[in-house]
């Protein structure tokens, strides 16, 4: 096995994936803080319904791209350790903490979704208004369902393995026999939330 300390960090793989998604938490930032500007100059009527005198669909923006630069960092930490490097040119130890900050990004990401969503439903539901007040509902009811489906995948990843260690660790003693089902509902929920948001919000309007 190559030494560690011979190859690249992350290797060119890994480079790739944190050129990709560290310039897409660029465009965040800016698109986050031309949003703060228009926050700042709107009217003080239209920022009444909120927190900190933030309207509710921004205060949902902040904490989710918070969120979501959380786990960018761990998925950069995971490159770091090696993630997008052919497993049989790292250590075990290096192959361990990739999976386990792997891991975490991902799981972090999962839940990033249900506050990425309930920021766009606040923002529709300011936008709505009274125009349809029954269309609230149902944007109740699909912010519910895609929370319900990711916080179940979170549970399920966690339980897929015993001990839950052998999840980054297979040198571990155990058994991993929730594999298959959460692997199919990773497929449900990853086809879900985005059918969803693209079939009803404009239904809704």
């Amino acid at each position: 096995m190559t030494d560690a300390s011979s190859i690249s960090h992350g290797g060119e793989k890994g480079s790739v994936v944190l050129g990709v998604t560290w310039a897409e938490m660029g465009l965040a930032s800016i698109l986050i803080v031309l949003r703060a500007k228009t926050a700042s100059v709107s009217p003080s009527r239209q920022l009444a319904s909120g927190l900190f005198g933030l309207r509710w669909d921004f205060f949902w923006v902040i904490i989710a791209f918070a969120v979501a630069l959380v786990a960018q960092s761990t998925m950069t930490v995971s490159v770091w350790y090696g993630l997008g490097t052919h497993q049989s040119l790292l250590s075990p130890h290096r192959i361990v903490q990739t999976n386990f900050w792997s891991w975490i990004g991902q799981i972090t990401a999962i839940l990033d979704l249900v506050l990425a969503r309930i920021a766009v439903i606040s923002f529709l539901l300011t936008i709505q208004s009274g125009t349809w007040s029954r269309g609230r509902y149902l944007l109740y009811a699909v912010g519910a369902t895609q929370a319900i489906i990711n916080i179940i995948e979170v549970g399920l990843i966690f339980k897929q393995c015993s001990p839950t260690a052998k999840l980054w660790d297979n040198a571990l003693p155990g058994t991993c026999d929730g594999i298959v089902i959460c692997s199919q509902v990773g497929y449900a929920q990853g086809s879900l939330c985005p059918s969803t948001s693209v079939n009803t919000y404009p239904f809704i309007y």
